[in-house]
């Protein structure tokens, strides 16, 4: 009886000490993996990632050209809804929560829109 006791030590000591080396693991594989996200990030915004076409135009000149268009652009009306608030689900491009989510994978687009909503409607 002893003899199966002492087995069942030795085998969950085994096991726990399996269980600490996959623990380590994760730890070290997520804290590369988060190393890894960030290069990323780092050589895209540097434009490393991908070949440069020398005929495309310097990011100043066409942040400028933008700015100049979003300037003589007319912005569109807001309407009001039923109880005199303003619309402002439909008011901003769809596509700036995809690159939020790109940049930030801890982005929720609902917790987003209902802190946005919250500092509006006071």
């Amino acid at each position: 009886m002893r003899n199966d006791g002492q087995q069942i030590v030795t085998e969950v000591e085994e096991r726990l000490s399996i269980l600490a080396a996959t623990e380590a693991a994760i730890t070290a594989s997520l804290q590369r993996a988060a190393r890894l996200r960030q290069s990323i990030l780092k050589r895209a915004f540097a434009g490393l990632l991908v070949p440069q076409d020398p005929g495309d135009e310097p990011a100043a000149t066409l942040l400028e050209r933008i700015r100049v268009t979003a300037e003589s652009a007319e912005t569109p009306a807001i309407p009001n809804n039923r109880k005199g608030y303003q619309n402002t689900r439909n008011a901003r491009p769809r596509k700036q929560a995809a690159v939020l989510v790109t940049v930030n994978p801890d982005y929720s687009p609902t917790t987003k829109t209902k802190a946005s909503e919250q500092r509006l409607n006071g």
